[in-house]
């Protein structure tokens, strides 16, 4: 028996990097996990990797509209989570003296209220 055997996870974020590493440990030791991603592209590659294992969302955290979204796919996939893992996030690297207002605003969005919304949401 493997510790996460028949519990569902939400990784948002899922389709490459940590999060798409973490969603095949997940399935590796028993459980089913879904993976949101913001393009289909990164979602089909992230499909290629974790199979019919996985179901697939796409949802993008830095829009509030989203996350209404986000339960409606959660209610049609399993009705229940055991798990979250907001992993989501983006990154603009710039000098001091180059970065905007605007590249503050979008990390935030996705960054920290994209997680707010999306667990206030879920619950």
């Amino acid at each position: 028996m493997n510790r996460f055997d028949n519990r569902w996870i939400l990784i948002t974020g899922g389709t490459s990097g940590i999060g798409l590493a973490t969603a095949e440990r997940l399935i590796a030791e028993g459980a089913r996990v879904i993976v949101t991603g913001s393009r289909q592209a990164s979602l089909d590659k992230a499909r290629a990797v974790l199979g019919e294992a996985a179901r697939y969302v796409r949802n993008d955290a830095g829009e509030a509209a989203s996350s209404a979204a986000l339960v409606e796919a959660v209610r049609t996939h399993t009705g229940k989570l055991d798990g979250i893992y907001f992993n989501a996030g983006f990154g603009r690297f710039a000098p001091f003296d180059a970065a905007e207002a605007t590249d503050f605003d979008e990390h935030f969005s996705v960054n920290v209220r994209g997680p707010l919304l999306q667990a206030r949401a879920l619950l």
